[in-house]
C-alpha cells in the first residue's frame, strides 16, 4: 500500500503544514492512520482501524 507524505497533502490540498500536522497527529491518535518512519523521512498509511 502506497502512503502520503505532509508534502504530499500540502501539493494536493494548499493547506499550511502546521494545520495539517495537527491533522495527522490527531488522525494517528485516533487509529485512523499509521505513521511510520521518522523526522522528515515519515509518511502515513491507513490505519488498522481502516484495515479491519
Amino acid at each position: 500500500m502506497a502512503g502520503i507524505t505532509i508534502g504530499n497533502t500540502i501539493s494536493l490540498t494548499s493547506i499550511s503544514r502546521n494545520t495539517l500536522k495537527v491533522h495527522f497527529r490527531n488522525l494517528v491518535e485516533r487509529g485512523h492512520l499509521t505513521q511510520l518512519g521518522s523526522g522528515r523521512g515519515v509518511w502515513y498509511e491507513l490505519g488498522s482501524i481502516q484495515k479491519a
